[in-house]
């Protein structure tokens, strides 16, 4: 009455899409169940395979700004929901999950691992994705458990500026000089500023430029916004 199953009798690989009004469900992986509810929740059941889940959904049809949301991990039963609060992951292995959100302001990548049976994947102040368990089983999902970076902000403290500059800077010296750039892949992310594959120096200064703007209030608005408005909008 309130979706929609497929089961079969021996697992085996499914692929399945379901579509409802402004919402599309997929699934993939190899399982013995997939269960679709027009609310906005799917789930593959299987032993312990690595599956696909994706949630494509218009306006009022998903949560903030992210319509598109991908999951990829390995698990027995994995079950992925629509709430007010985000996307509500249940699953009885969460090793090494991966996730993909599409929003307007462009594509976004977690990957988080827990102990937990249930993490909250939601969109913070800064409107990135980042990922969040209830430690102390009160009903709020308040630990955070991984987050993407603020474009620009390496050292994580809400602020793009120069320190971050440098930081972008000796990493892409030690690139330069054929070592390892120091940077964790959150913080790869991060430092490509100008979104061209690689991290150098014109990383670092835009980013500069953008701090020294920002400082002098001359732009009020964030590094990603800078970026589109008034560096794409020089090299034209």
């Amino acid at each position: 009455e309130s979706g929609y199953c497929v089961t079969v009798q021996d697992e085996q690989e499914l692929e399945l899409t379901m579509f409802y009004p402004g919402l599309l469900l997929y699934t993939k992986g190899v399982g013995k169940a997939t269960r679709f509810s027009p609310n906005g929740t799917v789930m593959l059941e299987s032993t312990g395979q690595p599956y696909t889940i994706e949630l494509v959904g218009n306006e009022g049809h998903y949560y903030g700004s992210y319509y598109d949301m991908t999951l990829t991990g390995t698990a027995g039963t994995a079950q992925l929901s629509t709430t007010n609060d985000g996307y509500l992951l249940t699953s009885d292995q969460m090793n090494d999950v991966q996730i993909t959100g599409l929003s307007d302001a462009g594509l976004e990548k977690l990957t988080f691992s827990t102990d937990a049976d249930t993490v909250l994947i939601y969109e913070n102040d800064n409107h990135h994705l980042a990922a969040a368990i209830d430690q102390d089983q009160n009903g709020s999902y308040e630990t955070v458990i991984s987050a993407t970076m603020q474009l620009g902000d390496l050292n994580a403290d809400s602020i793009a500026n120069s320190s971050d500059a440098a930081q972008i800077l000796i990493a892409a010296a030690r690139i330069g000089a054929g070592e390892d750039s120091g940077l964790t892949d959150d913080q790869k992310n991060a430092a490509d500023v100008n979104a061209d594959g690689s991290i150098n120096a014109s990383d670092s200064a835009i980013l500069l430029q953008y701090a020294a703007a920002a400082g002098a209030g001359s732009f009020a608005g964030n590094l990603e916004t800078y970026v589109k408005e008034v560096v794409k909008a020089h090299k034209e």
